[in-house]
């Protein structure tokens, strides 16, 4: 570079010398920067070559400008960047050093997974240890009195005991369920629509044996990428639970509504108008191994939020303002050509 040519860049951005952020132009075809200011010189330090090569990886691979990103340099330093495109050739990129906020948002994620670790021991403990300690209880009063009770006593007593240990076996096996999930996760592009009529139509006896009212408002283009086997089990286990828990009266409704859709996720809403669940219920109900003391949606669900964060989306469970429901909220991943 000439003399005459470091001069005019020098110039050029003469400006972003005084942000107080550091700031960086790189020539991609030259695959260098050709300016810094002060503040991204005293935030790189000896690093900058490091940085200068992640954001050419950040070009190369194709990475949306515009969106902020971070870079992880060593264990101790973390930057985040932005990157703007000036010109064809020219990149703006500016950084600050987010190292402590890493720390910080690491150490809040870790205690958060530790806190629901810890909930989640209590609950097996508690489901495990209620039909423990009726067994225990049983047998006991059974061995104390086995000399004179009559043989209808002692059975009775013994099916206390069998009936127990049932619970306790379908608990492990729904614990088993959860940790196996689906081995393997197909992603196809779908339509979202045909999967939620084909679910309709797979409950449609029960539906109109219990003369459920059903509302499905999900427009015909709206394509996702999810595995269809997967995500028409979610929906099915939602059905389930609204046609388990529904009067026969007739009064019984299901909603499933398209939210909002962007170039990231669909926002797909289950409810129907059962009656109100518990806050400190509905707070639990998607933890594993949760299962709900009343009939009603319970460990099923666990399952269900496990596997659409397998596929890229999310589950949430929320109370809606009239008290009915809950709303279950799929966030599924839009497909670029819907």
């Amino acid at each position: 570079m000439t003399l005459e040519t470091e001069k005019s860049i020098l110039s050029e951005f003469e400006s972003f010398d005084k942000l107080e952020l550091g700031t960086l132009v790189i020539d991609y075809p030259g695959r260098r920067s050709i300016f810094s200011n002060r503040h991204f010189e005293s935030l790189a330090g000896e690093n900058e070559s490091l940085i200068v090569d992640n954001i050419l990886f950040h070009l190369d691979t194709g990475k949306r400008v515009g969106a902020c990103s971070d870079m992880k340099i060593d264990a101790h330093t973390v930057y985040g960047y932005t990157v703007y495109k000036l010109s064809e050739t020219r990149y703006l990129v500016f950084l600050s050093d987010i190292s402590y906020k890493n720390i910080y948002f690491e150490n809040r994620e870790e205690n958060y997974f530790y806190d629901r670790l810890s909930r989640l021991i209590a609950e097996m403990a508690h489901e495990m240890g209620n039909p423990l300690s009726s067994v225990t209880t049983a047998l006991q009063v059974l061995n104390d009195s086995m000399d004179t009770w009559s043989i209808e006593k002692k059975k009775e007593y013994l099916h206390r005991a069998i009936d127990e240990i049932e619970r306790l076996s379908l608990y492990l096996a729904k614990m088993c369920d959860f940790s196996r999930g689906t081995d393997h996760i197909d992603i196809k592009t779908i339509s979202l629509r045909d999967l939620t009529h084909r679910v309709i139509d797979h409950n449609e006896k029960k539906i109109d044996s219990k003369k459920i009212g059903v509302i499905c408002d999900v427009g015909p283009g709206l394509r996702v990428e999810a595995d269809e086997y997967v995500l028409f089990k979610v929906l099915s286990d939602l059905f389930y639970n609204s046609i388990d828990i529904l009067p026969d009266s007739g009064d019984g409704e299901i909603r499933v509504t398209v939210e909002e859709a962007n170039e990231s996720f669909v926002k797909l809403v289950y409810r129907d108008n059962g009656p109100p669940i518990p806050p400190e219920v509905l707070e639990k109900m998607l933890m594993p191994f949760f299962a709900s003391p009343k009939k009603g949606p319970g460990i099923d669900l666990a399952v269900s939020a496990k596997l659409m964060t397998r596929m890229g989306g999310k589950m949430e469970a929320e109370s809606p303002l009239d008290g009915r429901g809950p709303r279950f909220i799929l966030y599924v991943p839009v497909s670029p050509d819907s």
